[in-house]
Protein backbone atom coordinates (compact mmCIF):
# COMPACT_ATOMS: atom_id res chain seq x y z
CA UNK A 1 0.00 0.00 0.00
CA UNK A 2 1.36 3.17 -1.26
CA UNK A 3 1.58 6.55 1.53
CA UNK A 4 -0.29 9.38 0.89
CA UNK A 5 0.41 12.45 2.71
CA UNK A 6 -2.24 12.96 5.76
CA UNK A 7 -3.75 9.34 5.20
CA UNK A 8 -3.24 6.73 7.69
CA UNK A 9 -1.61 3.38 6.20
CA UNK A 10 -4.05 1.06 7.03
CA UNK A 11 -5.44 -1.91 5.20
CA UNK A 12 -8.78 -1.72 7.12
CA UNK A 13 -9.77 1.52 4.41
CA UNK A 14 -11.97 0.06 2.16
CA UNK A 15 -12.88 2.97 -0.13
CA UNK A 16 -15.69 3.64 -1.74
CA UNK A 17 -13.61 3.10 -5.10
CA UNK A 18 -12.72 -0.10 -4.12
CA UNK A 19 -16.60 -1.34 -3.76
CA UNK A 20 -17.21 0.30 -7.40
CA UNK A 21 -14.44 -1.81 -8.74
CA UNK A 22 -17.16 -4.42 -8.89
CA UNK A 23 -19.83 -4.80 -11.23
CA UNK A 24 -23.10 -6.99 -10.12
CA UNK A 25 -25.10 -8.40 -12.70
CA UNK A 26 -28.35 -9.39 -11.00
CA UNK A 27 -29.55 -11.05 -13.82
CA UNK A 28 -26.42 -13.60 -14.55
CA UNK A 29 -25.79 -13.79 -10.67
CA UNK A 30 -22.24 -12.61 -11.35
CA UNK A 31 -19.83 -10.38 -9.46
CA UNK A 32 -17.43 -9.03 -12.22
CA UNK A 33 -14.03 -7.68 -11.59
CA UNK A 34 -11.37 -6.65 -14.07
CA UNK A 35 -8.00 -9.42 -13.90
CA UNK A 36 -5.63 -6.42 -11.83
CA UNK A 37 -8.61 -6.14 -9.22
CA UNK A 38 -8.78 -9.99 -9.35
CA UNK A 39 -4.93 -10.28 -8.97
CA UNK A 40 -5.09 -8.23 -6.37
CA UNK A 41 -7.63 -9.87 -4.56
CA UNK A 42 -6.14 -12.96 -4.51
CA UNK A 43 -3.53 -11.81 -1.50
CA UNK A 44 -4.92 -12.23 1.45
CA UNK A 45 -5.17 -8.74 3.95
CA UNK A 46 -5.39 -6.69 0.56
CA UNK A 47 -8.53 -3.68 0.57
CA UNK A 48 -9.57 -5.48 -3.09
CA UNK A 49 -9.66 -9.31 -1.13
CA UNK A 50 -11.74 -7.61 1.88
CA UNK A 51 -14.55 -6.09 -0.64
CA UNK A 52 -14.66 -8.95 -2.72
CA UNK A 53 -15.24 -11.02 0.75
CA UNK A 54 -17.86 -8.64 1.54
CA UNK A 55 -19.46 -8.67 -1.63
CA UNK A 56 -19.40 -12.51 -1.65
CA UNK A 57 -21.07 -12.53 1.93
CA UNK A 58 -24.13 -10.04 0.66
CA UNK A 59 -24.51 -12.22 -2.67
CA UNK A 60 -23.39 -15.96 -1.70
CA UNK A 61 -25.19 -17.59 -5.14
CA UNK A 62 -23.18 -14.87 -7.23
CA UNK A 63 -20.43 -16.34 -9.67
CA UNK A 64 -16.77 -14.70 -9.67
CA UNK A 65 -15.61 -13.13 -13.55
CA UNK A 66 -13.77 -10.94 -15.66
CA UNK A 67 -15.44 -8.44 -17.00
CA UNK A 68 -14.52 -7.72 -20.61
CA UNK A 69 -14.35 -4.20 -21.64
CA UNK A 70 -17.18 -3.24 -24.92
CA UNK A 71 -14.87 -1.15 -26.96
CA UNK A 72 -15.81 0.64 -29.85
CA UNK A 73 -13.25 0.10 -32.14
CA UNK A 74 -12.19 0.19 -36.23
CA UNK A 75 -11.60 -3.00 -37.54
CA UNK A 76 -8.71 -2.62 -38.98
CA UNK A 77 -7.06 -5.76 -38.15
CA UNK A 78 -3.66 -7.02 -39.65
CA UNK A 79 -3.19 -3.56 -41.03
CA UNK A 80 0.74 -3.05 -41.31
CA UNK A 81 2.55 -0.32 -42.32
CA UNK A 82 3.60 -2.50 -45.31
CA UNK A 83 0.07 -3.39 -46.02
CA UNK A 84 -0.43 0.56 -45.87
CA UNK A 85 2.35 1.03 -48.76
CA UNK A 86 1.50 -1.60 -50.90
CA UNK A 87 -2.28 -0.78 -50.96
CA UNK A 88 -1.10 3.23 -52.04
CA UNK A 89 1.31 1.60 -54.50
CA UNK A 90 -1.54 -0.14 -56.03
CA UNK A 91 -3.51 1.67 -56.47
CA UNK A 92 -2.04 4.60 -58.26
CA UNK A 93 -1.07 6.73 -55.17
CA UNK A 94 2.65 6.57 -55.18
CA UNK A 95 3.40 10.30 -54.49
CA UNK A 96 1.73 9.23 -51.11
CA UNK A 97 4.35 6.79 -50.11
CA UNK A 98 6.45 9.92 -49.70
CA UNK A 99 4.16 11.21 -46.76
CA UNK A 100 3.95 7.90 -45.54
CA UNK A 101 8.07 7.87 -45.16
CA UNK A 102 7.90 11.54 -43.90
CA UNK A 103 5.49 10.19 -41.37
CA UNK A 104 7.32 7.85 -40.56
CA UNK A 105 10.15 9.62 -40.04
CA UNK A 106 9.04 12.48 -38.22
CA UNK A 107 8.15 10.08 -35.55
CA UNK A 108 11.03 8.43 -35.45
CA UNK A 109 13.19 11.28 -35.00
CA UNK A 110 10.43 12.73 -32.20
CA UNK A 111 11.28 9.95 -29.97
CA UNK A 112 7.42 8.11 -30.93
CA UNK A 113 5.79 4.81 -32.10
CA UNK A 114 5.91 5.65 -35.79
CA UNK A 115 2.71 3.23 -36.43
CA UNK A 116 -0.23 4.60 -34.24
CA UNK A 117 0.53 7.95 -35.87
CA UNK A 118 0.68 5.92 -39.90
CA UNK A 119 -2.29 4.36 -39.57
CA UNK A 120 -4.21 7.11 -38.31
CA UNK A 121 -3.26 9.21 -41.09
CA UNK A 122 -3.73 6.41 -43.64
CA UNK A 123 -7.11 5.50 -42.02
CA UNK A 124 -8.24 9.01 -41.80
CA UNK A 125 -6.96 9.63 -45.83
CA UNK A 126 -8.19 6.09 -47.22
CA UNK A 127 -10.18 3.89 -44.80
CA UNK A 128 -13.20 3.74 -46.60
CA UNK A 129 -11.25 3.28 -50.04
CA UNK A 130 -9.46 0.71 -48.72
CA UNK A 131 -12.56 -1.34 -47.40
CA UNK A 132 -12.29 -1.38 -43.75
CA UNK A 133 -15.89 -0.64 -41.99
CA UNK A 134 -16.22 0.59 -38.71
CA UNK A 135 -18.02 -1.30 -36.13
CA UNK A 136 -20.91 0.47 -34.78
CA UNK A 137 -22.29 -0.04 -31.19
CA UNK A 138 -25.32 -1.47 -30.51
CA UNK A 139 -28.27 0.76 -30.38
CA UNK A 140 -31.56 -0.78 -28.96
CA UNK A 141 -34.14 2.08 -29.78
CA UNK A 142 -32.94 2.23 -33.21
CA UNK A 143 -33.31 -1.46 -33.90
CA UNK A 144 -36.72 -1.57 -32.37
CA UNK A 145 -37.66 1.57 -34.75
CA UNK A 146 -36.09 -0.51 -37.58
CA UNK A 147 -38.53 -3.66 -36.63
CA UNK A 148 -41.57 -1.33 -35.80
CA UNK A 149 -40.99 -0.43 -39.26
Amino acid sequence: MKWQKGKKMTTNNITARTYNSIAKDHEEKKLLVSASFLKKAGKYGTKEAKALEKEMKKYPSYKIEVKVAEKEKNSYKGLTIEKMANWLYDNGRKEELTTLKGILDTAKNLGRSAYPIAKKWFIENYGEEFGAKREERFDLDSFISKVAA
